[in-house]
Parts: structure tokens; C-alpha cells; sequence
């Protein structure tokens, strides 16, 4: 009678029984022997979704991952709207990444767990799969130096879930990697919103607020070099904000004050830099510039007289600076000490590489005005 009965039953069943025999076997561990039923089953029944979902599980438990994600792809033509599918064959892709590395597996996860948010807005678990996989994806691009694709994946990340200072570390991280490159490709503005997001995600990463510093530096010395004053002085003041005590930053905004007659702040800033550097015979050279460009033929002389100071410091630091010698001689010509000017501009024409056309042709022109020529 049992016979009989079982016999009806396989008749009931399109898969002949065997999808009964591969959940026995696959409930008692034996997924081989489970796989080797749910082939037959669907070799009988092609469509049977049943036997799709349990051959995919086996295939997972052996690690099988090409062929589980074979079936259930299969399955999802089937079934385009199943939510369980849909995560087992993300699961299948998860696996194979961490096995073979492939960066492409991940996309394919993050597209299948996208698919299950769109079907079921509220699955939770697809949500947090799907931070974790935008996590690993960063990461990846992170370790290949693709930071804006970096920060895009983390991004997604912490928009699932704000609260990971992990990731908020990471992405931090990334945007500065980021501004870096784009620093070294000369994007300096696009560089200092990168530094400013990494200062946002980590605001203790020093290294960023540097990096920024120098990218104001080199867009302040951009528009200098173009003869933009008010921004170049715009850019390397917010460059002296992060680097306080560089130099060359003081250097570089002293010029630019100089450049646009503010003649007081360049001679603070250049006091400021000689304080940090007083043997830079350069900056003592153009302290005494602007203290030059300070005389006012109607008002003292003091301004001469602390220009001289300056550039007979200069002088003594560098005894062959062309430009110091030149201020020197233009100095004492104001102060009609023709002895002295004679002396200077002549070393001046001496040591003078020619490269500034307008002081050689004025030291010529003086000489011999005072040489009575």
C-alpha cells in the first residue's frame, strides 16, 4: 500500500520526486548528493522555481558560486519581482568577490540589492548588505587611487547609515586624496573643496588643512602671475590663515600688497617674514622696496633711511644681489648723496644680469646725470 501511495505521489509531482530528495538531502547536509537531485528535478521541470531557490542554497553551501549565480539569474527571468532571488544571487556575488577580488562582482551585488530596495523599500537587511557592499567597493577604489570614486561609495555608504566614523574616517581620507590630484593636475579651486569635504569628515586631519594652505598658495600665484592682484592677495591671505608661519606665503602677499600700492601691509608682512627668516637677503630687499615706495619727496626722509637699513642687510647677506645694489644707488640718489649712489649703481652695472631692461637703462641714465655726461 506505502508503494502504491508513493508512487501517486511522484506521479503528482512534475520533478518525480526528486526535489523531496534533494531537500532531504540537503536538510541532513549532504549537498552533493542534493545538487545531483535538483538537476533531475529541473531537468523534468524546467521552470520550477522551487527547485531554482534549493539548487541555488546547494550550490552556495559548496561554494559553487559560478553555478549559483547561473540558476538564479535564470530564476530572476522567471520571477523578475522576487524579493528572496534577488538577495541570494546579491549573497552569491558578495561571495564570489571576497573570493576572487573582482571589483565587478560588487557592482553586480550593489545592482541586486538596489533592485531588492526598489521592490521593498523596507528590507532592512538589503539596506545594510548594501552599505556594506558600497563600504567594500570604496575601499577598492580607495586601494587603486580612484578617490572619486571612493568618495562616492562611502558617501552612498553614510547615507544609509550616518552614525560609522569608520567610514566618515575613510571618506575623509578620500576627499583628500582627491583634492591631492587635483592639485597636482593645477585645479586648485576644485582641489580646496576637496580639502575643505575631508576637513568636514575628519577635522583633525592636519595634513588636510596644509594641503589647502598650499592650494590657495598656487591659485594666489596664478593670478599674481596674471596681474590679478585683488584675488591673488584674496587667495594667499586664506593661504596664510592654514600656514601661518610659511614663508613664502608672506613673501608671495607681500609682493601683491606691494603690487597694489598697500604699502603698509606688505611692510608688516615682510617684517613679520624676516622675524621667521632673517637671513633671507630677498625679503630684506623688498622691505627696503616698499619703504622706498613710502618716501614722499614733499614729507621726511625716514623712510629712505629705513630702506637703506634694509638693503644694506641685504647687501651683507648677498654681496652680489644686482636688485639691492640698484635700491641702494636709487636710495642715496634721493638723498642726493652722489658719492654713494655713483659707487652703488656702478656695482649695480657690474653684477647686472640684464634681465630687468627698465632698472638698466635707469642706472645708466643717473650715472650720468651725476657724472655730469
Amino acid at each position: 500500500g506505502l508503494l502504491s501511495l508513493s508512487l501517486l505521489a511522484a506521479c503528482g509531482d512534475p520533478t518525480g520526486g526528486h526535489l523531496e530528495a534533494g531537500n532531504e538531502f540537503r536538510e541532513a547536509g549532504q549537498y552533493e548528493e542534493a545538487v545531483e537531485e535538483y538537476v533531475i528535478a529541473l531537468e523534468r521541470d524546467p521552470d520550477n522555481l522551487d527547485v531554482m531557490v534549493n539548487l541555488g542554497e546547494a550550490y552556495l553551501e559548496l561554494e559553487q558560486l559560478t553555478e549559483a549565480i547561473g540558476i538564479y539569474t535564470k530564476a530572476i527571468e522567471i520571477a523578475p519581482a522576487d524579493v528572496e532571488l534577488r538577495s541570494n544571487l546579491a549573497e552569491a556575488y558578495m561571495q564570489q568577490f571576497e573570493i576572487e577580488g573582482a571589483i565587478t562582482f560588487l557592482d553586480m551585488t550593489l545592482e541586486q540589492y538596489q533592485e531588492v530596495l526598489n521592490l521593498a523599500p523596507d528590507q532592512t537587511q538589503a539596506r545594510d548588505a548594501m552599505r556594506n557592499a558600497h563600504i567594500l567597493r570604496g575601499n577598492e577604489f580607495k586601494k587603486a587611487g580612484q578617490y572619486a570614486e571612493a568618495v562616492e561609495d562611502y558617501e552612498k555608504a553614510i547615507e544609509i547609515e550616518p552614525d560609522q566614523p569608520q567610514v566618515r574616517d575613510a571618506l575623509g581620507e578620500a576627499h583628500f586624496q582627491r583634492g591631492n590630484e587635483l592639485t597636482e593636475a593645477g585645479q586648485y579651486a576644485e582641489a580646496v573643496e576637496e580639502y575643505e569635504k575631508a576637513l568636514e569628515f575628519t577635522p583633525d586631519l592636519a595634513e588636510a588643512r596644509d594641503a589647502m594652505g598650499m592650494a590657495h598658495f598656487m591659485k594666489g600665484n596664478e593670478f599674481t602671475r596674471a596681474g590679478q592682484y585683488p584675488e591673488a592677495a584674496e587667495q594667499l591671505e586664506k593661504a596664510l590663515e592654514l600656514l601661518p608661519n610659511n614663508v613664502n606665503v608672506m613673501v608671495n602677499l607681500g609682493v601683491t600688497y606691494y603690487q597694489l600700492g598697500q604699502l603698509t601691509m606688505a611692510i608688516d608682512i615682510y617684517t613679520e617674514a624676516i622675524a621667521i627668516s632673517p637671513e633671507d637677503a630677498d625679503i630684506h630687499s623688498n622691505l627696503a622696496a616698499a619703504y622706498v615706495q613710502q618716501y614722499d619727496p614733499e614729507g621726511s626722509t625716514e623712510p629712505l633711511y629705513l630702506a637703506l637699513t634694509q638693503y644694506q642687510e641685504a647687501i651683507k647677506l648677498a654681496p652680489d644681489m644686482p636688485q639691492a645694489h640698484f635700491g641702494m644707488g636709487m636710495v642715496h640718489y634721493l638723498l642726493e648723496q652722489t658719492g654713494e649712489a655713483i659707487a652703488a649703481f656702478e656695482r649695480f652695472q657690474e653684477l647686472d644680469p640684464g634681465t630687468d631692461a627698465q632698472a638698466t637703462a635707469a642706472a645708466q641714465q643717473i650715472l650720468e646725470q651725476l657724472r655730469g655726461e
